[in-house]
């Protein structure tokens, strides 16, 4: 017998959810494993859900997260509590890497989500990139990459969740930043 479905429900109750029947067992091990590289399958059961992205499986709760379409204020050292993390400006420590904090005297600082389309020129980097590009290229999962929340200068991206820090945004030596940090629930 195989020993995929006692590591499969193994991996499940350790991540905290409800074990799968044996026909959603079946699905996993046909499209989980069995899938092309190139493909990001699925299974869903209940309220849960696995799905495998970069040869990696993901045992999740399957919650729909509300995803703010305004934009949310920000002010500097602050906290904000979204529906699926914490976002958190903090101050930092002279001549460390971090934001300028000139951006809130300047611009109007905001939060917001992924709508597509979206260029930034993350820092060191030189040239500008798509959002999408960056989130492939630094392994975000795709069901995650709605979820990242955005910090914003007027319409300037300035920070990608806690991804990167854009160029142009950097405080200099001589200031204190503010050190930006987000928590995923």
């Amino acid at each position: 017998p195989s020993l995929v479905p006692f590591v499969l429900i193994r991996a499940i109750k350790n991540a905290g959810l409800k074990p799968p029947g044996n026909r959603h067992l079946q699905q996993m091990k046909d499209h989980m494993i069995s899938a092309e590289k190139s493909k990001n399958p699925i299974v869903k059961w209940a309220d849960c859900e696995v799905r495998r992205y970069r040869d990696k499986l993901y045992f999740l709760r399957n919650e729909e997260k509300e995803i703010p379409t305004n934009p949310i204020p920000l002010q500097r050292h602050e906290t904000v509590v979204l529906p699926h993390g914490t976002f958190r400006l903090s101050k930092g420590v002279r001549g460390s890497a971090g934001i300028n904090p000139e951006i809130f005297e300047t611009a109007n600082a905001t939060i917001r989500f992924r709508k597509g389309g979206e260029i930034c020129r993350p820092a060191g980097r030189g040239c500008a990139r798509q959002l999408k590009k960056l989130f492939q290229e630094w392994g975000v999962p795709p069901w995650e990459r709605s979820l990242t929340p955005i910090l914003y200068a007027d319409d300037d991206i300035v920070a990608v969740g806690d991804y990167c820090l854009c160029e142009g945004y950097l405080a200099s030596q001589n200031q204190i930043p503010l050190n930006l940090s987000w928590s995923r629930e």
